[in-house]
């Protein structure tokens, strides 16, 4: 029995064993498929990956699993974005400890070709906010947390490493920037234990770090060796042997750190290991360069610093840091001058609890750039409260000598004159008090002939003057003249708040300019995506612009005159208005533009306070603008009025219209709404296919090729489409009124009710219309040749593929429908069978009179001859006209050839013999009554002359 037992038990090993080996490969795809398919229900991305393999006997005791080309893909706002992608993944655990339950253990978390891309766009959407939403979430989000403390469960990690990882984080709306390139990261410790000690290893090729983009760290090197005794159970960590790399920087740490609730305790002091002032250049980005190790220094650093204390948010931890650097000097070994002097001294304090505790003492600061000294002071109290400041700026220095002492980057010029002696000293609270007299501002900026030229500027920049006078109330730009590539600009006005704005981020820095130019080539401006777009852009293509976000710290008032601009493949003159640039908006006033041969008078304004989506709300007064230029200029055009791109001559509107923008500065044109009203005195059309399609159907030639005259239309725009109202055309001899709309999805649906000459419609339609007269003439009618055919046409379909069609149709003109014709001719019959009537009563009357009694019989007798008389010939006169209006109707149907035809003689058919039908049963009724009359008549008289 027992041998039994030990077999099954044996058979049941192997069976394991044989399932652990075979089920994940003859199960394979559908693992993979069906791992894909649950990760991509629960978020919204893509995701995918490549091989991954489970091992268990290769590595036994251990539990390994691997996996490749792993990649998270962003849809929608992101489409096309990769979050995230990792080259190779290892995962190592021990078997053992997930039988055993109680304790995980993970040996290993390897991870290889890293990259991470987070983007926070302006309005605060993230592409790693990927989770989908579920009520399972929202349900657990409610529940009380569970008590973590009453389980038994562990997990503990020995190893984590990156390796080769890039990582960028932009995010758009706090105006940061980072980018680590080349990261390897390395954690090793034994986190089962109460007390263990950690070693961390950091790398870092490049590291940039901008803010509101500026960079503090441009392409710097870091790196990170640190020993740390974790006491895991109190969160308290102790730095033993560490050193922290920034370029060639070296700082050591001691001290620890700990969180033991929800605050973070910390005792931490760092030095620079090295006292040479070489270590502290290196973090300049202008001077940090490959030849960096070539260059000759001199002097001493002292830099150190510390915090400690609590820190309870918002209450800081009492800090300080202090770095000193005398007599030093650097030379670049190829360069003729160095820069000597060097002597700086800075103190920043604060003993904790508020930010506003801080000072920042800048007691010296003395540079000898080529022989040009620059000194500066500064100290700074109560940064957040009311910022007290004493700061003082003085040198001179001559630009084209800095190539002297430090090298230039490839195709980079510098050179000009600067000089500045600015002294400001008080506090920000009695400038906003407007007590100017306890406020000391005195001093001067002056720039002359300074020239920079770099690869990102290499139209180059030359600014011939700039004169800024300082003041406690404002600063006076007395003279601002520069060039830019070919575009130049004269400026001058006041800054006011200026000092508020520097010290503060809150403050909104005023001023009022006049700003002049006599060219400005807006092209040149242009970022090298826009400009590629330009080289690459067909004839007619507009530029894809990005948004321009106006800072809501910024209140302009812009007196504007620019005599010429070139923007896209506009040419603007004689420009001129009133810009203010004020709450994250521009707004323009009476700004005035001659451009496309006329000329625009702008009001309006465009703000950013979503600058995801800025909008504009503008009201332009257009006069004379050339149609084909405007098409070829604006792409709205294109999309509002397509068939302008066939059109010659001018035309002039005024248009109101609010609209968002998107990404590229177009107008969405769903959300357009607005409209105006568009006047011409003369347009020619040649060359449209709608124009075209509407000759074939009027069968003259003359209409592909025409000329239209004082159009007076009125136009809104609802619900994504350009709405225009009934208004009344001149189209060479005829005369159309237009009315109807397009989307701007291309769709048409226009309605043109025409009266057209009938010497317009061609030969052949003349032919017809008189076989047409003739055989309607035959029934009965009197129709004459028409002067004028009133055309009903109906414009359909697509802008490139229109639909030309003919809606209602009165083939016979003269001013009424076929069927009123034919109607008042039955009534005319009729009128003549009445009066017919009338006039045998009155002799039957007569002779009823004269014979009296001894005639009454015979009047009897006569009235009813004649009322049989009558009767026949109404019987007759019926048949006539029945058989021959169906003939006509028959005729006119069997002999029309072309659509135009077609069309007018079957709405000329059915209505003769609708209406032939009810003039025979009319004649036949009014016979018989009149008869029945005549004898009813006659037997009275009778009976009175009796």
């Amino acid at each position: 029995m027992i041998k039994k037992i030990i077999a099954v038990i044996g058979i049941l090993v192997v069976l394991l064993i044989a399932s652990i080996i075979v089920l994940p490969i003859v199960f394979k795809d559908d693992i993979i498929q069906r791992a894909k398919d649950e990760a991509n229900n629960n978020v919204n991305a893509q995701i995918d990956f490549g091989e991954f393999d489970l091992s268990l006997l290769g590595s036994f005791p251990d539990f390994s699993f691997s996996i490749s080309d792993v990649s998270v893909i962003g849809v929608d706002t992101f489409q096309g974005d990769t979050l995230v992608y990792i080259g190779d993944l290892l995962l190592t655990v021990d078997v053992m400890s997930v039988i055993g339950g109680e304790q995980i253990s993970i040996k290993t978390i390897a991870i290889d070709d890293l990259l991470l891309n987070a983007i926070v766009l302006k309005d605060g959407t993230a592409n790693y906010d990927i989770a989908k939403a579920s009520e399972e979430a929202e349900l657990e989000e409610a529940e009380e947390p569970a008590d973590t403390a009453a389980t038994a469960f562990k997990l503990s990690l020995n190893n984590f490493s990156i390796a080769n990882a890039n990582i960028v984080y932009d995010d758009q709306e706090g105006g940061i920037y980072a980018s680590i390139v080349d990261l390897d990261f390395d954690l090793q410790g034994d986190f089962t234990e109460a007390f263990t000690a950690l070693e961390i290893s950091t790398a870092i090729a490049e590291l940039t770090l901008s803010k509101d983009n500026v960079k503090y760290l441009n392409k710097a090197e870091l790196a990170l060796l640190a020993e740390l005794d974790a006491d895991l159970e109190n969160a308290k960590y102790t730095f033993k042997e560490n050193e922290f790399r920034i370029n060639q920087l070296v700082l050591g740490w001691d001290g620890w750190v700990s969180k033991p609730g929800d605050n973070i305790d910390l005792d931490i002091t760092f030095k620079a290991k090295q006292t040479e002032f070489k270590n502290i250049l290196s973090l300049i980005p202008a001077v940090y360069a490959k030849d960096f190790e070539s260059v000759q220094t001199s002097g001493k650093l002292a830099l150190d610093g510390y915090a400690r204390g609590t820190y309870a948010d918002p209450s800081l931890p009492e800090f300080g840091l202090a770095l000193q650097i005398d007599d030093a000097r650097f030379q670049y070994p190829d360069l003729p001058k160095s820069v000597e002097n060097i002597n700086i001294k800075v103190n920043v304090n604060n003993p904790g609890g508020s930010e506003d505790n801080t000072v920042i003492d800048v007691s010296k600061f003395h540079v000898e750039l080529a022989d040009n000294p620059i000194d500066m002071h500064l100290v700074l109290k109560t940064p957040v409260s009311d910022p007290q400041i004493d700061c003082g700026m003085e040198g001179k220095i001559d630009l084209d000598k800095l190539k002297d002492v430090i090298p230039q980057e490839e195709g980079e010029e510098l050179s000009g004159l600067i000089d500045m002696n600015i002294v400001l000293n008080g506090r920000l609270s009695t400038l906003e008090e407007e007590r100017y007299e306890d406020f000391n501002a005195l001093g001067n900026l002056n720039i002359s002939n300074m020239k920079y030229k770099s690869a990102d500027l290499p139209q180059s920049a030359i600014i011939e003057s700039m004169d800024l006078v300082f003041s406690p109330q404002y600063v006076e730009l007395t003279k601002f003249d520069v060039t830019v590539g070919n575009s130049d600009f004269h400026m001058d006005g006041k800054i006011e708040n200026f000092i508020a704005f520097a010290l503060t981020d809150s403050a909104v820095i005023m001023g009022a300019y006049n700003l002049s130019s006599t060219l400005l080539d807006a092209n040149e401006f242009l970022t090298e995506e826009e400009a590629e777009a330009v080289e690459t852009a067909e004839e007619g293509d507009s530029i894809h612009l990005t948004v321009f976000e106006v800072p809501a710290t910024i209140d302009f008032k812009l007196a504007t005159r620019f005599d010429k601009i070139l923007y896209d493949n506009m040419i603007m003159t004689d420009v001129n208005g009133l810009l203010t640039v004020k709450d994250e908006g521009v707004t323009m006033k009476d700004f005035q533009i001659s451009i496309l041969q006329g000329l625009v008078t702008l009001n309006g304004t465009y703000e950013t306070t979503n600058p995801v989506r800025p909008t504009v709300n503008f009201d332009l007064d257009i006069k004379d603008f050339d149609i084909p230029q405007t098409f070829e200029t604006f792409n709205t055009v294109q999309k509002l009025a397509p068939i302008t791109e066939s059109c010659v001559g001018k035309f002039s509107t005024s248009l109101k219209f609010v609209a968002e923008l998107d990404a590229h500065m177009n107008p969405d044109m769903n959300t357009l709404t607005g409209g105006g009203r568009v006047t011409t005195d003369e347009v020619f059309i040649e060359g449209s296919e709608t124009i075209d399609k509407l000759a074939d159907l009027l069968n003259n030639d003359k209409y592909k090729s025409m000329k239209i005259e004082d159009v007076k239309a009125t136009y809104e725009f609802i619900d994504g489409r350009l709405h225009v109202k009934p208004f009344e055309v001149k189209v060479e001899k005829s005369t159309a009124t237009v009315y109807g709309s397009n989307g701007f999805d291309e769709t048409l649906d226009y309605t043109l009710d025409m009266k057209v000459p009938t010497s317009e419609l061609g030969s052949d339609v003349n032919v017809f219309l008189g076989d047409l007269l003739s055989l309607a003439n035959s029934g009965g009618a009197n129709f004459k040749t028409p002067d004028v055919i009133e055309v009903q046409v109906k414009i359909t379909g697509t802008c490139s593929d229109p639909k030309v069609s003919l809606g209602n149709l009165n083939a016979l003109g003269s001013g009424g429908t076929v069927k009123e014709q034919i109607g008042e001719k039955i009534d005319e019959v009729i009128e003549e069978v009445k009066e017919k009537v009338n006039e045998e009563i009155d002799k039957a009357k007569e002779q009823a009179e004269k014979e009296a009694k001894a005639a009454a019989e015979k009047l009897i007798q006569d009235a009813e001859r004649e009322a049989a008389k009558l009767i026949k010939e109404a019987a007759a006169l019926a048949g006539i006209t029945k058989k021959e209006g169906y003939a006509s109707a028959d005729k006119t149907e069997n002999e029309a050839s072309n659509p135009f035809q077609k069309v007018a003689a079957k709405v000329a058919a059915d209505v003769i013999r609708k209406e032939t039908d009810k003039q025979v049963d009319k004649i036949l009724k009014e016979a018989d009554k009149q008869a029945k009359a005549i004898v009813d008549k006659a037997k009275l008289n009778a009976n009175k002359k009796k």
